[in-house]
Formats: C-alpha cells, structure tokens, sequence
C-alpha cells in the first residue's frame, strides 16, 4: 500500500515529477476537469475547476456551473492536474485503499451521485474488502426535481490512514472545493418574446348562478394599473367561485392575437399573482380562501385559473388586483425573482351581494 506523500512516492521510486516537497510539489492539485457523458444522447462535456493556487484547502475556485437536465443520467470522472499541467490522478488511483471521493450537494434535492469505481478497478487489495473509491461516478437527476434551480456541489477527496478506510474517522482532505450546480430542463430555455398583453376577459363562475365577466384592452398594454371602466362586477356571498382568464397580445414579429396557449404552453417564464384589498381601508374584505389552481410544466403556481370564496361582511366592495410577471429568456419563477418585469396590472372592483 503507498501513501499520498510525495516523499513515500519518491522513496517507493514513484516520484514520477520529482520529490520537491514545497510549494512546487508535483502532487498539489490546481485544477480539477469534470467529465460527464449524458447517457439518453451520449454527449460528453467537461467542466474545469482551478483554485486560486490550490485545491487543497482554496480560498476561492474558478468554475463555470455545473448544469444538469431534469430526468437525466449521467456517467463521470474527475481528474486532478498540477501548476504544470499534468495529470495527476494516478496518484489517487494506486492508493485506492486510502482514497475517497465524496460528492455533497445541498440545494437540488434529491439529485443522486454514486461511485461506479471501487478499490479492486485500480488493482488494490485488502483481503477481500473492496470499498468505493469515487473517481468515476453516476448522476441520476430524478424528473421530479424542479427546474430551473440552483445549488452547489461540495467534492472532498479524502485520505484514510493505511487500513482504516471505512472503519475509522481519523481522515484528512487531500483536497476539498465547492462549485455551482443547477438543474434545467431539457431543449431551448427561451421562450417567445411578449412585448405586451393587449387584453385580458376573466369570467367568474358559480354553480347555479349566473356566470360574471369581466374585460380590459388597452393597445398600449394593461401594465399601469388600468382599472375596470364598468361597475363593480356583481358577485353573490357565501359562494365558491372559479375563475378563467383569457389573454390577448403581441409576440415579437406577430400581429395581436390570444395568447392564452401561449402563456400556458410556457408558463414557467410566467406568474399571475393576485391580492385583495378593501377600497375603504376598513380591514373589511368580502373575499377570501383567493388560491391559483393551475400549475405550469415545473408543478409551480401559474394564475390561469384561480378560485375564491365570497363571505358576508359589514364592506361588501372589494378590489381584486391582477399582476402578472415575465421573466427573463435564461429564468424562471423559481429563479431569482429580480429577473422579471411587470406586463399586466389591473384592478377589478367587486361588489358581494
């Protein structure tokens, strides 16, 4: 069994870039290479990773995100390079015994990476205990783990002193480092471009009543707070109501038309969201329980559709405002909120009778 020290190597006649034990120590990590293979395509990519001047224990690392798909697998190694640019993994993989690559990763749950290599595929015995190593890997990225969403990945390489792997925590870190992670979705992330909503009608209904509805147009687009022109939309009390709403607007390069397709088919680049507020300021409100019930591609809240319950009140007026987000070409809802800009702002103005 050989140890991880470069003056073990050199005396073992393994000093394969010689045996300065300083700060020129051929076996320091700088660069750690990425390389995965997604299994449904068989495209292969890699990821470079460089510390500021080591991956040992670095203050700060150089890496672009590592980005997954959603309902993806994938087969991986790591590879460890030297300030001169040469591989050094080979020292990791003839002291298997005492190696171990561990891969954490903390806000993409539950994003799964397991060790495909033990101590045996590098020719390493230990009396029949063949424990994992971790240089080569699969990533399995189940399809329910939402998308767009970010993360990091934390990689330990560990060593064990001689015999204790698996039986021991008296470890050290050969090298320890964390990166961006994310997880999107299969095929192009840019939506159509929406230049503005013309239009909006919402209708409200109950069973055994009469449904209600109510519109907006404006050709100049309904993000400044446009209010009904008409009277208060009439709503009966004690009811349970459902609402649809349908779009009109202009896409990049299109004449004005319904969007409602649209904004469903590419509902993670959108959000309806709605409050209600009394027009009186009198902590009065006659609707209540207001819940959006449709969902975009994601299993996020879209605002299509909601529902609401009406209730008997001393204020029977109450206002419904309506706002709904665009998000930017490379984000979506469950990115940063900051990327998005407001396309619709209305008010409708109820009266529950």
């Amino acid at each position: 069994m050989r140890s991880l020290s470069i003056l073990t190597l050199c005396v073992l006649g393994l000093g394969l870039f010689g045996c300065d034990t300083t700060s020129s120590d051929p076996l320091l990590p700088t660069q750690a290479i990425f390389r995965l293979t997604d299994i449904a395509n068989e495209n292969g990519f890699s990821l470079e990773v460089n510390g500021d001047s080591n991956l040992r224990q670095p203050d700060a690392v150089q890496s672009d995100t590592l980005a997954l798909v959603r309902g993806r697998q994938y087969t991986g190694r790591i590879e460890f390079y030297n300030a001169d640019g040469e591989n050094i993994t080979f020292a990791l993989q003839e002291n298997a015994e005492v190696i171990e690559v561990t891969y954490g990763v903390s806000g993409v749950p539950p994003l799964q990476i397991t060790p495909t290599d033990t101590e045996q595929t590098y020719g390493a015995e230990r009396n029949g205990v063949d424990l994992p190593v971790g240089l080569t890997f699969s990533v399995r990225v189940p399809e329910q783990t939402p998308a767009f969403v970010l993360g990091m990945l934390t990689v330990r390489v560990l060593e064990y002193a001689p015999n204790e792997k698996g039986a021991s925590d008296d470890v050290s870190s050969w090298s320890q480092f964390s990166i961006p992670l994310s997880v999107g979705r299969a095929g192009p992330r840019r939506p159509s471009t929406l230049e503005r909503v013309t239009g909006m009608s919402i209708q409200f209904s109950t069973p055994n009543t009469p449904s209600a509805q109510v519109g907006f147009s404006d050709s100049n687009g309904l993000q400044n707070g446009l209010s009904s022109p008409l009277d208060r939309t009439q709503l009966v009390v004690n009811r349970r109501y459902t609402a649809q709403l349908r779009l009109d607007g202009i896409l990049a390069g299109e004449p004005e038309r319904e969007i409602t397709e649209t904004i469903r088919n590419e509902g993670v680049w959108y959000l309806l969201d709605y409050s209600v507020s009394d027009p009186q300021s009198l902590a009065f409100q006659s609707v209540t329980e207001l819940t959006i019930t449709d969902t975009d591609a994601d299993g996020a809240p879209l605002g299509l559709a909601f529902s609401f319950r009406t209730i008997s009140q001393f204020q029977r007026e109450s206002d419904l405002r309506i706002q709904m987000y665009a998000y930017g070409a490379d984000a979506t809802k469950l990115d940063e909120l900051l990327d998005r800009r407001l396309v619709v702002d209305v008010v409708v103005p109820l009266d529950v009778r």
